[in-house]
């Protein structure tokens, strides 16, 4: 993404969206205009890219870029300006992490880490071997109920890769176990289990090639999602505002990035003997 010099079709979308929302078909014609020849289809089908993302949202003909997506940017540069005047890096991008190099975010809510999360996971997915397996472990998988749109479009993306996935929850409530109807895909795999993990009930963990995205979610929002999954049998509207409730409290979400190989291979390791997955030699 390039907003200084927008170029491409979802570059022009975000900068002419900054200052306000509008008709789809203004959208159109402005872009035709900055960048001639470009097609109501590619436009279209951008928009509905960045809409599963969650960067847009549409609503009667028009569009503006998402509230949930801008407070999770402005939490982002602010952490990378913070970073960049201390020196503790020189640069705000995760990819140029060298070998044992990690950065770290502060969230106010899990709704905006994930939102973050979201950008974060997919461009590491997209820079990985599509042979090598996208390992995650989650306390609850609560993203597939509340931002279901968001996290069955991240799989089928990894999907259409022809990789394999993994999801590990570390409980397993009703709530948890029904979570598997949505992984339908051949190379994607679902597992519960009778106790977390982790000791830490509010630890998320992703393995992508080398990288680990490490997520600790407020404790005492972790502790009400515990409880939420005891409670819940089945999931229907009023389970899905109440969880949403607890998803968007304030709190203290770190969220880490590191670049480390045998940190990476040691959680693949301890995470995947619950799956069948590709050997070393198969790669």
């Amino acid at each position: 993404m390039n907003i200084i010099k927008p170029s491409s079709i979802e570059d022009l979308i975000i900068m002419l969206l900054q200052k306000s929302s509008m008709p789809i078909v203004k959208l159109i014609e402005a872009i035709d205009k900055e960048r001639s020849g470009t097609t109501k289809q590619g436009v279209y089908n951008m928009i509905r890219k960045l809409k599963r993302q969650e960067i847009v949202v549409v609503h009667n003909k028009s569009i503006s870029l998402s509230g949930v997506w801008l407070s999770a940017m402005e939490e982002f540069f602010a952490q990378a300006r913070n970073i960049t005047k201390s020196g503790r890096m020189s640069s705000d991008s995760f990819l140029n992490l060298a070998q044992g190099e990690k950065i770290q975010y502060y969230f106010r809510d899990p709704i905006l880490t994930d939102a973050f999360w979201s950008h974060i996971f997919i461009t590491l997915v997209d820079v990985s071997a599509p042979k090598t397996p996208v390992l995650i472990y989650n306390p609850h998988e609560w993203f597939l109920l509340v931002r279901t749109d968001n996290e069955v479009d991240l799989f089928k993306r990894i999907h259409n890769r022809g990789q394999q996935l993994a999801v590990l929850a570390g409980n397993a409530t009703a709530l948890d176990k029904s979570a598997r109807s949505f992984l339908k895909d051949s190379n994607a795999m679902y597992e519960t289990l009778a106790k977390p993990l982790f000791p830490k009930n509010n630890y998320y963990v992703n393995i992508i090639a080398d990288f680990v995205i490490e997520v600790w979610i407020d404790q005492k929002i972790s502790i009400q999602l515990d409880e939420f999954y005891k409670q819940s049998k089945v999931f229907n509207d009023a389970d899905k505002q109440r969880l949403e409730q607890i998803l968007m409290q304030k709190g203290r979400n770190r969220f880490s990035i590191t670049h480390n190989k045998r940190k990476a291979d040691a959680l693949r390791k301890k995470i995947g003997k619950y799956f069948f997955l590709h050997r070393e030699s198969d790669k």
